[in-house]
């Protein structure tokens, strides 16, 4: 039997691989919703450090493309919590 810390270990590096995978497939929104949830329930894990990062590359690409109320979006997020 596993012990719980294996399970949310497991649990984060596969919402971390998942969000990965729709942001390459074009899935922004859902990758989104992903980083999010990764930084609300495991807020001082490896894996929601990486969410921050990935939600920081998003809008400085919503931010190229003139995209500003998307990228607003998210540094909101990442300063507010």
């Amino acid at each position: 039997m596993k012990e719980c810390t294996d399970v949310k270990k497991e649990a984060k590096g596969a919402i971390i691989r998942l969000a990965r995978h729709l942001e390459a497939t074009g899935h922004a929104c859902e990758a989104r919703d992903l980083y999010l949830k990764l930084m609300n329930e495991y807020p001082e894990s490896e894996e929601a450090f990486e969410a921050r990062k990935s939600l920081l590359s998003q809008a400085r690409e919503y931010e190229r493309r003139g995209m500003v109320h998307n990228a607003l979006d998210i540094y909101r997020i990442l300063l507010l919590g």
